[in-house]
């Protein structure tokens, strides 16, 4: 009786180590997929809540019977586990989120838990100015005072200042002082990358003008998401200016 030809030991072991190599990369493939979606989703969750907040005040949905002060905004803070973001009434009108004040009126946690928020920050801005305020910084203050004094923010626009309401040094009268300040450099100078551990959007009825922690000295927002355990990230970022907001 002849023997049938087979597969020897070693045969045996070579294809049984080429199934699991590949049934390893394709099971690699399919985690970093849907680890990937994942953020795809949250980072699509969260420019949807942003919107959100942005229609609760054009539209002058009320607390309570009455109206926010400040209209609505959203709170977001750097976190590891249990994150989630908040859709709070601005009722003091200040543009921050305050925990006794500003109850939340919608908290959303994430969809997967392995998603978290990795940083917060506020990108050095154009729209700036140097050391208005003469107290040895430029920072946030200075760039607030010259969206405020500044008609127009022209500042902002990257425009030239059409000096309509420049009283930058703030003495009640727009004078050749204002001008020097600003040929001297102290204005229109961008301000520094401040880095933060939480960001507040606040949407201002009736036209959902756009403060950022409080301020309207940035043009930027960004929220970077993350998948743990991997280099997997997603970045949000809103333009204050326009509210437009993007995902990369």
């Amino acid at each position: 009786m002849k023997s049938r030809p087979g597969f020897t030991i070693a045969e045996l072991v070579v294809a049984a180590g080429i199934i699991a190599m590949i049934s390893a990369l394709v099971l690699t493939n399919f985690r970093g997929s849907s680890q990937k979606a994942a953020l795809d989703n949250e980072a699509e969750r969260l420019s949807s809540i942003l919107r959100q907040a942005n229609i609760n005040s054009l539209i002058g949905l009320t607390v309570n019977g009455a109206r926010p002060k400040g209209g609505y905004g959203v709170h977001v803070a750097a976190c590891q586990a249990d994150c989630a973001y908040q859709i709070f009434p601005d009722n003091d009108g200040s543009h921050l989120y305050s925990e006794t004040i500003d109850l939340p009126i919608q908290r959303f946690g994430m969809l997967d838990d392995n998603v978290y928020v990795v940083g917060v920050a506020l990108p050095a801005s154009v729209c700036g100015s140097g050391d208005v305020n003469n107290d040895g910084t430029a920072d946030s203050t200075d760039a607030l005072i010259v969206s405020t004094y500044v008609g127009n923010n022209d500042c902002c626009e990257g425009l030239d200042f059409n000096f309509d309401n420049a009283d930058v040094n703030c003495d009640g009268q727009i004078t050749e002082a204002d001008f020097q300040i600003i040929l001297n450099g102290d204005v229109g100078a961008p301000i520094p990358s401040e880095p933060t551990s939480f960001l507040d959007v606040a949407f201002i009825p009736p036209q959902g003008t756009i403060f950022i922690n409080g301020s309207q000295a940035y043009t930027q927002a960004e929220i970077t998401l993350g998948f743990k355990n991997t280099s997997y990230t997603k970045k949000i970022i809103l333009d204050r200016r326009t509210g437009q907001i993007n995902i990369q």
